[in-house]
């Protein structure tokens, strides 16, 4: 087992659970081994949460269709080839320009067996994904 691993579960064993900002607090002790993987710089950390704010805001969805039940996003990114970030642009423009299209496409079978990956282990979910997808392992 990873030491990541140990450590959190030594706090669950101490707490009788385990959520992010208990393992915060925990952490807060400059003596713990987990202090080092976390910003306790104010002005540094208050910046990355923006950030992170600011990709909220970017999830935000809309219904193209009055009175149906499915939502869009009302933008999607498109990772650049040679760029660590993505650009966020509206999600009908990407799909109306086909080489934008193809990288939502791939980019959404990725994500597919990325997911499946995760769960697959789980006898549970084979047999999910085979009665309601229609999908073969």
């Amino acid at each position: 087992m990873s030491a990541l691993i140990t450590e959190l579960q030594a706090i669950r064993d101490e707490h009788g659970t385990l959520t992010p900002a208990l393992i915060v607090d925990v952490a807060r002790d400059e003596t713990h081994p987990l202090h080092s993987r976390f910003e306790w710089d104010d002005s540094i950390a208050a910046e990355k949460w923006r950030h992170t704010q600011a990709g909220e805001l970017l999830r935000v969805t809309f219904r193209p269709m009055a009175g149906k039940p499915h939502e869009l996003r009302a933008f999607s990114a498109i990772r650049g080839e040679n760029t660590p970030t993505s650009d966020y642009i509206p999600t009908g423009e990407a799909l109306a320009d086909p080489f934008t299209a193809q990288l939502l496409l791939r980019q959404m079978k990725r994500d597919w067996q990325t997911f499946k990956r995760r769960y697959d282990h789980m006898a549970e979910f084979h047999n999910f994904v085979v009665s309601e997808l229609g999908e073969t392992a």
